[in-house]
């Protein structure tokens, strides 16, 4: 404007110039650009001289830089001047995405979420409640949140429910404040219209704009709000605030859907209904697989059945359930398996194969193809491990992989297993963190307050989930997508932290008559059972590789701890899983048990003990393999080496013989009782090992079949007295019932003395059985006395013979609440 002034001041010298300055002024003033043409092209074809002939020169050469700016001015003045508010922003979008063919139908089918989120969406409308509720849906990456929502909101019962529409507001890593407000105009555009969003958009600007929005929308309501649906996709932890100011704005009337990784994102939403989502059910998985290959459900020109299985039997095997298990139905994995699938128009074979090696592989250097789905599942679930604080929470989260999917998880063991993390994460005021439990008031271990910090930050980004009962936490769950993940991060640490986590639990028990090799240094029995020890040490011992681990739990006291648990099924498993471990162990050459003989015989040693766990030793086969697998144990392992691990493999050796089937009875019995003897030279008198071979020459001479029976029940008696000696209440309770039991046995079958007396004595001992053996403590043997006290009273000579009866048909009854035909049937049968 400067330089028009000066122009003017030029023109204005000559009296001619002032009509043209007045209308110059003029155009300046409006932005008029023809004018300011017009007036060059008037003087340019002035033909005046002297004084305003110059003049006219001069202002040729301005008036074109002058038309230049003015053109600028004018385009600046009109984008200044108010203008009709740009609303067809917020008429495109805020739709619900479309499904496509990777999607299966579940909004009629129990178990899916859909489902469940309709069938609450319809009792709101039917009950006619005055406040619409707010159902949040929550799971981790990739198990089908979106989808299921979106599902829900094109399906023809909610479309009904809600004829006005659904809003859909998409969150993401990006969103800020300015997508909030973005999103709170297309709500109140679709709600109340132009007039009240072109007021809200002039407010926008200030701090208090949600709050003056939601009272507009309140006061502007042109619709009946009950009529929508919205619909908030993937909320973070972080985005708390977002969500709380989305639900400020909308109607109470109005029901509200939304989706989040982290359950503490519902729980925070006051009101909310949480709905959790974890996988497809099986058969839904089947389906889109099935769709994948381009198989239909039934066979051309066939009527279709109601409950018609999609595959055969020989396909389930050959690749089906291979994949269900691999991606243990997690939606996003089933459907890169079908979109694979697809691709090859059917071929399983190369897919099932890529899977089963790729899946878990934790390099991220290969180039993404079509035969490495891998990435894509690690990825949504990075996005998750993202939301973690530093590495030391990242290297918690992928010890969480050793731990089983699908069930609650002990702070206690989570606790053991950040032990590493616990020293460098804390709040500075409290310094470093002990590794170790804190002990609460009443002697208690309590679960150290940086666990519970570190428990926090996984929930949040939506890794675990909490599992409350009685209003305490309980424990987290795991789901197995994600603990597959989190063990492939670990990638060589995991056989070391399965092997800490076992030490952990075991490094405090007593670890008497241990060789020098540390043999039976693993006490697991003494161990007490948290609800996770005794159901997952047999687990982790075989991950972690650990002959001695997988060994001690081949001990008649880990039975015993089982079996006082009244898991015998459980102990089944253990039996199941270490046989696996250890025949792995023994026919890799390469392992390096094999650089050791100690732990080449105790891993024969395992074999041997584990067959008969699992077998029994009724059965000639199993016997015989005992007995192999105990003689190759004693080949590797001499007496000077390992003598305790060589007195056990002898004493054991000698029970397999005293059961023997095959063979000459007379001769197994010496074989037997020389094994035992064997055993005498390394086990001190007076200590609890001596005493069990104690125990076992009594059994031997309890069960002989040759020789003098009498004096053979003599025999058998004096063992078992001295085994008492040592196997005390106080100091061994267990085994001081199971040889009072023993004993009882034998005067049982006493020749010598009275009927009468022995019958008594018997009785006497099963007595003091049953003061430690209870139904709670030790079901199955306390179900055993009580069948041998039913045999005691039915055999007993004084005292009426029909009280007696009855006496023995009580026992018998007693042991029937234990020895069901479902948990031991033989023994029911027996009973």
């Amino acid at each position: 404007m400067a330089q028009v002034g000066s122009i003017l001041e030029q023109v204005e010298a000559t009296s001619f110039m002032t009509p043209v300055k007045d209308m110059m002024a003029d155009a300046i003033v409006h932005g008029w650009e023809q004018q300011l043409k017009d007036i060059h092209d008037k003087l340019i074809n002035s033909s005046v001289h002297g004084a305003v002939g110059r003049a006219v020169d001069r202002v040729e050469h301005g008036v074109g830089g002058l038309m230049k700016r003015m053109c600028e001015l004018g385009r600046n003045l009109a984008g200044s001047l108010p203008s009709e508010p740009d609303l067809s922003m917020y008429e495109v979008g805020w739709l619900p995405p479309v499904l496509g063919g990777g999607h299966v139908a579940g909004v009629d089918k129990h178990g899916r979420v859909e489902h469940a989120i309709v069938s609450m969406l319809e009792g709101y409308a039917r009950e006619g409640a005055a406040e619409a509720p707010r159902i949040g849906v929550y799971g981790i990456g990739g198990c089908g949140k979106s989808t299921a929502c979106a599902e829900v909101a094109t399906c023809e019962r909610v479309r009904t429910l809600f004829p006005l529409g659904t809003v859909w507001v998409q969150l993401s890593d990006t969103s800020t404040s300015e997508t909030v407000a973005t999103a709170i105009l297309a709500l109140v555009y679709r709600f109340c219209g132009e007039a009240a969003t072109k007021r809200c958009q002039q407010l926008t600007g200030r701090k208090d704009f949600v709050a003056l929005a939601a009272s507009d929308f309140q006061a502007s309501l042109m619709v009946d709000a009950s009529k929508w649906l919205i619909i908030i996709d993937d909320v973070r932890y972080e985005q708390v605030g977002m969500l709380t100011q989305l639900l400020l704005v909308v109607s109470r009337t109005t029901p509200v859907l939304f989706t989040t990784r982290s359950q503490i994102v519902v729980a925070l939403v006051t009101g909310a209904v949480r709905l959790s989502i974890s996988s497809w059910p099986e058969d839904d998985a089947r389906a889109l697989l099935a769709r994948a290959i381009g198989k239909r459900p039934r066979a051309i020109g066939k009527r279709p059945t109601e409950n018609e299985p999609v595959f055969s039997a020989e396909e389930e095997a050959a690749w089906v359930r291979r994949v269900l298990d691999l991606t243990q139905c997690h939606v996003l994995s089933v459907s890169i398996v079908a979109a694979l699938l697809s691709a090859r128009c059917g071929m399983w074979r190369p897919i099932v194969a890529a899977l089963e090696h790729q899946w878990t592989d934790p390099s991220f250097q290969r180039p993404l193809t079509d035969m490495n789905p891998m990435r894509s599942v690690r990825a949504t679930l990075d996005v998750s491990r993202g939301y973690l604080p530093n590495d030391d929470y990242r290297r918690a989260f992928a010890a969480v992989g050793i731990l089983p999917a699908n069930e609650q998880i002990g702070l206690h063991v989570l606790d053991r297993l950040w032990r590493p993390q616990l020293g460098v994460i804390g709040d500075a005021a409290e310094g470093a963190c002990p590794s170790r439990l804190k002990r609460r008031s009443d002697g208690s271990d309590a679960v150290h307050p940086s666990t519970l910090r570190l428990l926090d930050a996984l929930v949040r980004a939506g890794l675990l989930h909490l599992e409350v009962a009685d209003g305490d936490l309980a424990g987290v769950v795991i789901h197995p997508v994600v603990c597959g993940y989190a063990h492939s991060l670990l990638c060589e640490d995991g056989v070391a932290t399965h092997h800490r986590l076992v030490h952990e639990y075991t490094r405090e028990c007593p670890a008497d008559d241990a060789d020098t090799h540390g043999w039976l240094s693993y006490h697991v029995w003494a161990a007490a059972d948290d609800g996770y020890w005794y159901n997952n040490v047999a687990r982790h011992a075989a991950a972690s590789e650990d002959v001695l681990a997988l060994a001690s739990l081949m001990t008649d006291e880990w039975y015993a701890a089982r079996a006082r648990t009244g898991s015998l099924v459980g102990h089944q498993a253990d039996v199941a899983l270490v046989l696996a471990s250890l025949r792995a162990i023994v026919d890799d050459e390469d392992h390096s048990a094999h650089n050791s003989p100690m732990l080449l015989g105790a891993a024969h040693w395992g074999l041997a003990m584990g067959l008969l766990h699992y077998k029994g030793y009724q059965t000639a086969a199993i016997q015989e393999a005992a007995v192999i697998l105990l003689r190759r144990g004693l080949d590797e392992v001499s007496q000077a080496a390992a003598p305790f691990l060589w007195a056990e493999m002898q004493n054991d050796l000698g029970n397999v013989y005293s059961y023997r089937v095959n063979g000459d009875k007379a001769a197994n019995f010496q074989k037997a009782v020389r094994c035992y003897y064997n055993a005498l030279e390394v086990r001190m008198q007076d200590t609890l090992a001596w005493a069990e071979t104690q125990h076992c020459l009594g059994m031997a001479y309890a069960d002989r079949e040759g020789g003098n029976k009498a004096a053979n029940m003599e025999e058998a008696l004096a063992y078992f007295r001295r085994a008492l000696d040592v196997r005390t209440r106080d100091a061994a309770p267990l085994q001081w019932a199971d040889s009072n039991l023993k004993m009882g046995a034998a005067y049982a079958a006493r020749v010598d003395g009275g009927r009468a007396a022995n019958l008594q004595e018997a009785m006497a001992c099963y007595r003091r059985a049953l003061e430690v053996w209870t139904r709670e403590t030790a079901p199955l043997q306390w179900a055993a006395a009580q069948q041998n006290m039913g045999r005691a009273c039915a055999e007993r000579v004084s005292g009426n013979k029909a009280a007696n009866i009855e006496e023995a048909v009580a026992f018998y009854r007693r042991a029937l609440h234990v020895r069901t035909r479902e948990a031991v049937p033989l023994s029911w049968a027996l009973t």
